[in-house]
């Protein structure tokens, strides 16, 4: 998570109203490789400390607690996005998804 971290705050300080998606390749990468190594371990974690005849019900709870977190996450940087910027223009987006990011 911390990679994750590292890679939204790489992009907030890449993103300008005119930026090509080039510069904003290496703060996706470093955030890709913090979830790849985040989330495939964390629900092999879940997958391993219950009963085998128990994993479907584990890996339902699990895939929907990261989905409920999401949606939550999403709901909350959306309200920091709208308080802050908008699509009006290029640079009230800007505005708006770097304090978000």
């Amino acid at each position: 998570m911390t990679l994750n971290a590292v890679g939204l705050g790489l992009w907030a300080l890449a993103v300008e109203p005119q930026v090509s998606y080039t510069p904003l390749l290496p703060a996706l990468i470093v955030c890709g490789i913090g979830m790849g190594m985040f989330f495939a371990p964390s629900a092999n974690l879940v997958m391993s400390t219950v009963r085998p005849e128990e994993q479907g019900i584990a890996s339902g709870a699990n895939n929907a607690i990261r989905e409920v977190g999401g949606a939550i996450g999403v709901a909350s940087l959306t309200a920091v996005f709208s308080a802050q910027g908008g699509y009006g223009s290029a640079s009230s987006f800007v505005d708006g998804l770097v304090p978000a990011l």
